[in-house]
């Protein structure tokens, strides 16, 4: 995505102005439609690992590229819709879905979102034993505009204590607002384009 490193970059006191419009509370509803159609998810890179010793050791890292309408829907994913990730491949269909809620971290729910850098990075943690999908960590994180004004956000997703087993078609999902999107897919069909490939004896697969 030519530029966006530079923007982000050399265009500090906007990013700050536009982040501190959203630790204002002046943020938007997530752009939705009726039925989500996924946008492809950028740079996607997927891994599994343990997955040949117990389920509960099973681990998931998922990073990837997304774009929103403005630098204000960053605030309202995280405090509004929240984000739900899901995992499947061809042979299980769904292995893991799971909602990550809206909502300030709060330490008797031990769970919620924090705000970093005026509104340009926010991070959600889990701290219970076992959070939904074993998710227990999110980021999102913005870069910058691409060409058509749209804000660039890289996104992490980590979970870990239960099964991520898939085959080697697996699929990863992220949906900004439940039931109606935008939603994110990163699809690894195979050579010649993204795949998966399974290592360290069956115990890790790698997709990008």
């Amino acid at each position: 995505m030519p530029g966006a490193a530079a923007s982000h970059r050399s265009d500090r006191g906007r990013r700050v102005a536009a982040g501190l419009a959203v630790a204002l509370g002046l943020t938007t509803a997530v752009a939705a439609e009726r039925e989500c159609v996924p946008e492809p998810l950028g740079n996607a890179r997927l891994v599994l690992t343990k997955l040949t010793s117990r389920p509960v050791d099973d681990r998931l890292v998922l990073r990837g590229r997304i774009t929103v309408p403005s630098i204000t829907a960053l605030a309202s994913i995280a405090m509004s819709s929240g984000l739900d990730v899901t995992l499947a491949d061809r042979t299980h269909g769904v292995v893991v879905e799971a909602h990550m809620p809206a909502g300030t971290y709060e330490k008797a729910t031990r769970r919620g979102w924090r705000m970093r850098d005026a509104g340009l990075l926010w991070r959600y943690t889990d701290k219970n034993p076992s959070p939904p999908g074993g998710f227990r960590r999110a980021q999102l994180d913005y870069e910058g505009k691409d060409d058509v004004g749209r804000m660039v956000v890289t996104v992490l997703v980590k979970g870990h204590g239960v099964s991520y087993a898939t085959d080697l078609t697996a699929e990863a999902t992220l949906t900004l607002d439940a039931g109606s999107g935008p939603c994110f897919r990163a699809r690894f069909p195979g050579a010649p384009g993204p795949r998966c490939r399974r290592t360290a004896g069956g115990a890790t697969v790698r997709c990008r």
